[in-house]
């Protein structure tokens, strides 16, 4: 499910990047932010 992902540091964007790029931790973490939003968290 994408735990063994490691964050890029070199990414300077709002968020972060994880390599490998396309895995389930993309959405881990969009919903976690969609959670946030939802909660007033953001």
């Amino acid at each position: 499910m994408g735990m063994e992902t490691q964050r890029d540091e070199d990414f300077r964007g709002p968020g972060h990047v994880v390599k490998p790029y396309v895995n389930d931790s993309n959405f881990r973490n969009l919903w976690g932010r969609w959670a946030d939003y939802l909660l007033g968290e953001a």
